[in-house]
C-alpha cells in the first residue's frame, strides 16, 4: 500500500508515538536484563520434536515510499524443531502505524503480518544458539474507512536464542522484509522476546555402572593367580615367571642365565658367548692394513691407507653405486642407475645431459635440449624448434604435425578475427576492425558499452571501469575523433522519468571519460533518449533489458 494524502488526526499520531517510545524503552530494558543473565547456569539445547511459543515486541520500518511512519511491533511465534538443526515457526504479528498523507481524519494504520518460516540453528546443543531464517507469508494494512490491502511478502534474516534453562530462554531476531505491492518495497524489522518451549528432548544417557574386578586367589602373593601358579608356595619376595616359579639367578651378570651359563664366574665386563664364555677380542696389532678394523673382521684387509671404511673394513661407498667414496667423481648419483668407472651415471641419449638428471632421457640425437636433457620448445606446442615450421605459434592454439594451425580458432570478442591472430581481442561489440583485430577509424561507429546501472541510479560502478577504458584509449590513439554517450531505457515508468534517467546516465558515462581518463570535454557530448529508440521487443523481460543500455557512437572529423 502507498500512500497519499496530507491530513492527520493529531489524537492518533499521539498515542501511536507513545506506543512506540513505550516499546523502544522496553526493548532497551530487555537487552539490558539479557546481558546481565548471560552469566546463568543452563543446561538446555535445540532437540527434535520439540514445540516452543514466543512471544516478542519491536520496531517496524517501513520502505520510504509507503510514506508510512516508523512504527512499534508485537506478535507470537508457535515453532516445531524438525530436527537439531532445522524447524519451522508460523508467525502472525500487529503493527500499529500512521500516516500523515491519508486525505481523511483517521491516519491510524493497522498492520497484520502472517508468514510461515525455517529456521537453520548453528550450534543447537550450546546456550546461546544463533540461526538463519527465511519465509513467506502476507501483509494486510487496513486504514479504514479505505479498507484492507493485503498483498504477498517474503522475508529472511538472522537472530539467537539463549537459553536460561531448558524450557524458558530470550530471544532476538532482525529481518529483512520484502513486500510485493505493484512494485517491491523493502520493510525492516527488529525484535526481541522470549521463548518457552516443550516436548520431547533426547534422552538422558544412563549412568555409567562402576565396574567391580575380581580378582583371582593368589595364595603365595607372587602375582600369579593360583589356577595359573605352577609353584603356588614359592617365597615371599621370590622373582617369578609367568608360570609362577622362580626365575633362574645370573650371578656373574654377564646376561646368561645360571641355568644355561657354562661359565657362571665369567669376570665382570667381559664379552662372552651364548654359553656364558668369555670370547677374544682381537689385539689392535692385528690389524694389517691399519684402517682399524681388525684383520679377524676385516673383509677387504687390503685397502689403501687413510681411506675411510665401513665397520666390516671396507672403502665408504656413500651413494651405494659400486664405486669406493675415494674415487668416485660423482658421489651423489642417486640409487639404481648405472655408472662408469669414476661413478658418473651414463648419459644414455648423448645430449650432454647425465641419465640421472635427464628428464627425457631417450631425446632423438642430434636434437638441442635444455638443461634437463629435454628437446627445445620455444612456443610450447608439442614439437621441437628443430622440426617446427611454425615456431611462433600463439600458446593454447591447436597444431599440427609440423606445428602449425591445424583448425579455425575461437573468435572471443566476435570482430571476425581468431583469438590467435587477434592483438586487440577485447575490442567493443560492432566497432570495424581491421586485420589485427584492432579498432579503426570511420566516419561514424556505433558500439554498445556493456554496463549495468542500479535500479533508479546513474553511478558508474567501479567494474565497468575496463569497459569504458576501451573508448578512452582509442579516443587517445585517435585524437581527431568525437563521441556522443546516448542513455536508453525501457518503456517501464513514466516517459518524463526514463528521459531524465537516461540522460544522467549518458552525463555519467561521459564525466567518467573525462574524470577518470582526462578526455576533453569538447570532445564528449550527452544524449538521453529514454525509451524513445528501442532495439528489442518491450513486452518481454529480456526484450527490456536489452533496451536498457548505453551506446556510444564515434565520429570522426
Amino acid at each position: 500500500m502507498i500512500l497519499s494524502g496530507a491530513c492527520s488526526h493529531p489524537g492518533s499520531h499521539i498515542a501511536v508515538r507513545f506506543l512506540e517510545d513505550k516499546v523502544l524503552k522496553s526493548i532497551v530494558a530487555f537487552v539490558f536484563v539479557f546481558i546481565l543473565i548471560l552469566s546463568a547456569e543452563s543446561q538446555a539445547q535445540i532437540s527434535p520434536e520439540r514445540y516452543s511459543v514466543s512471544p516478542f515486541i519491536g520496531r517496524y520500518e517501513f520502505d520510504h515510499q509507503q510514506k508510512l511512519d516508523v512504527s512499534p511491533v508485537m506478535g507470537l511465534r508457535l515453532g516445531y524443531a524438525l530436527t537439531s538443526h532445522f524447524g519451522l515457526e508460523g508467525v502472525l504479528e500487529y503493527v500499529p502505524t500512521e500516516s500523515s498523507f491519508l486525505g481523511d481524519n483517521d491516519s491510524t494504520i493497522h498492520g497484520v503480518l502472517y508468514h510461515m518460516d525455517a529456521l537453520y540453528y548453528f550450534r543447537p546443543d550450546k546456550r546461546l544458539v544463533p540461526f538463519l531464517a527465511v519465509g513467506f507469508g502476507g501483509l494486510s494494512l487496513d486504514s479504514n474507512p479505505r479498507g484492507a490491502d493485503t498483498n504477498f511478502m517474503a522475508n529472511y534474516g538472522f537472530g539467537a536464542q539463549y537459553h536460561l534453562s531448558d524450557r524458558i530462554g530470550l530471544r532476538g531476531d532482525f529481518r529483512f522484509i520484502f513486500v510485493d505491492d505493484h512494485q517491491t518495497q523493502h520493510n525492516m524489522e527488529l525484535a526481541v522476546g522470549l521463548v518457552y518451549a516443550w516436548g520431547s528432548q533426547a534422552k538422558k544417557q544412563a549412568e555409567p555402572v562402576e565396574a567391580v574386578s575380581v580378582l583371582p586367589q593368589d595364595s603365595d602373593g607372587d602375582g600369579i593367580g593360583d589356577s595359573l601358579d605352577q609353584c603356588p608356595n614359592s617365597v615371599a619376595g621370590t622373582i617369578v615367571d609367568q608360570s609362577g616359579c622362580a626365575m633362574p639367578l645370573d650371578r656373574d651378570g654377564d646376561g646368561v642365565r645360571d641355568d644355561l651359563d657354562r661359565c657362571p664366574d665369567s669376570p665382570a665386563g667381559d664379552k662372552v658367548d651364548a654359553k656364558g664364555c668369555s670370547v677374544k677380542v682381537e689385539s689392535a696389532v692385528d690389524d694389517v692394513d691399519g684402517d682399524g678394523v681388525s684383520d679377524g673382521q676385516d673383509f677387504c684387509p687390503g685397502t689403501p691407507s687413510g681411506v675411510k671404511v665401513d665397520g666390516e673394513g671396507c672403502p665408504m661407498d656413500s651413494d651405494s653405486d659400486g664405486v669406493p667414496d675415494h674415487v668416485d667423481e660423482c658421489q651423489d648419483t642417486p640409487r639404481g642407475l648405472l655408472t662408469d668407472g669414476k661413478g658418473c651415471t651414463l648419459d644414455t641419449d648423448r645430449d650432454g645431459v647425465s641419465d640421472s638428471r635427464d628428464r627425457c632421457a631417450d631425446t632423438p640425437v642430434g636434437i638441442h635440449v635444455n638443461e634437463k636433457g629435454c628437446p627445445l620448445d620455444d612456443d610450447r606446442d608439442g614439437i621441437y624448434d628443430e622440426i617446427d615450421d611454425c615456431p611462433g605459434t600463439p600458446e593454447g592454439v591447436t597444431v599440427d604435425a609440423m606445428g602449425c594451425p591445424d583448425a579455425p580458432e575461437k573468435d572471443r570478442d566476435a570482430d571476425g578475427v581468431s583469438d590467435a591472430l587477434d592483438q586487440c581481442p577485447d575490442s567493443l561489440e560492432g566497432a570495424t576492425v581491421d586485420h589485427r583485430g584492432c579498432m579503426v577509424v570511420t566516419d561514424q561507429t556505433t558500439v554498445n558499452l556493456n554496463i549495468r546501472f542500479d535500479t533508479g541510479k546513474a553511478r558508474v560502478k567501479p567494474e565497468y571501469d575496463a569497459e569504458i577504458r576501451k573508448i578512452s584509449d582509442f579516443m587517445k590513439a585517435f585524437p581527431n575523433t568525437t563521441t556522443e554517450v546516448e542513455g536508453h531505457t525501457d518503456n517501464t515508468g513514466p516517459e518524463h522519468v526514463n528521459r531524465t534517467l537516461s540522460q544522467r546516465r549518458a552525463d555519467s558515462v561521459r564525466q567518467y571519460l573525462i574524470s577518470r581518463f582526462g578526455i576533453d570535454p569538447s570532445r564528449l557530448t550527452a544524449k538521453g533518449y529514454g525509451a524513445s529508440r528501442p532495439i528489442a521487443d518491450n513486452d518481454t523481460p529480456e526484450g527490456r533489458e536489452k533496451n536498457r543500455r548505453v551506446v556510444v557512437t564515434l565520429k570522426a572529423e
